[in-house]
C-alpha cells in the first residue's frame, strides 16, 4: 500500500522534492494503519473495555526490570 501511494505521487506530480516524499510516506502509513485497525477491530475493541489489573502489572515489572538492566549491560 505504501509503495502504491509513493508510486502515485511520483507519477502524478512533476516536481519531486522532500516534502512530497514525506507526504506520500505519511499518507501510506496512515492508510495502512486504518486498514489494520479495521481488520483487527474484533481483537482490540474488547481489550480496551477490559478492566486493568495494576497488581499483575507491578508483578510483571518486578520480574522483567532486572532482565532489561541485564540486556542493557550486555548491549554493545
Amino acid at each position: 500500500m505504501i509503495l502504491m501511494v509513493i508510486g502515485y505521487f511520483s507519477l502524478a506530480y512533476r516536481l519531486h522534492d522532500f516534502i512530497q516524499l514525506m507526504l506520500a510516506n505519511t499518507v501510506g502509513y496512515c492508510s495502512v494503519l486504518l486498514i489494520l485497525l479495521w481488520s483487527t477491530r474484533h481483537d482490540w475493541l474488547p481489550a480496551i473495555k477490559e478492566r486493568f489489573d495494576y497488581g499483575k502489572l507491578l508483578g510483571m515489572l518486578k520480574f522483567g526490570f532486572p532482565l532489561i538492566l541485564g540486556s542493557l549491560a550486555f548491549w554493545e
